[in-house]
């Protein structure tokens, strides 16, 4: 597949509905989730960046939380946003793009080391500690500020 210029790989993990027997602590919620996709659009949006959003699995077949499913509905349609059928092939899609972010901790930035291209994980509540061992050595970046500067030095405006 061809991709525009100035691309930035979104890789996610889609919080499912709610559960009854939920741990205490579940980092994936639609609060979490929802604020990823949204900080790293206003940041696409603002320096003219296509952000190609690949989501772990197909949402529409499993129990994804219904507020996420209609987000991201609603951002397909955005010029500057192209959805990436969830089959495939991380290693493609990061090998055409410029920079990723994934959500913690999915595999995809080893992958980006792996082709020597610009990854972090990205925490826009900032819960995750950034010396987690589970990162791997991948940068943990907190808050829409931080993830700003982050871009803007790997994309080098």
């Amino acid at each position: 597949f061809n991709l525009p210029k100035r691309t930035i790989s979104v890789f996610d993990i889609p919080p499912c509905r709610e559960r009854i027997n939920s741990p205490p602590f579940e980092y994936h919620t639609p609060e979490n989730c929802l604020s990823f996709i949204k900080d790293i659009l206003f940041i696409s949006e603002k320096y003219n960046l296509t952000l190609c959003f690949k989501t772990k699995k197909n949402i529409i077949k499993t129990s994804t939380h219904p507020s996420y499913i209609k987000f991201i509905n609603s951002i397909s349609n955005k010029s500057n946003v192209l959805i990436i059928p969830p089959e495939t092939c991380p290693y493609d899609l990061i090998k055409k793009t410029d920079i990723s972010i994934a959500i913690p901790f999915t595999s995809t930035p080893m992958i980006s080391k792996v082709l020597k291209k610009p990854s972090c994980y990205y925490d826009s509540y900032g819960i995750i500690n950034k010396n987690d061992k589970g990162a791997h050595g991948v940068e943990i970046i907190h808050g829409l500020n931080q993830l700003d500067t982050w871009v803007l030095k790997q994309i080098n405006f």
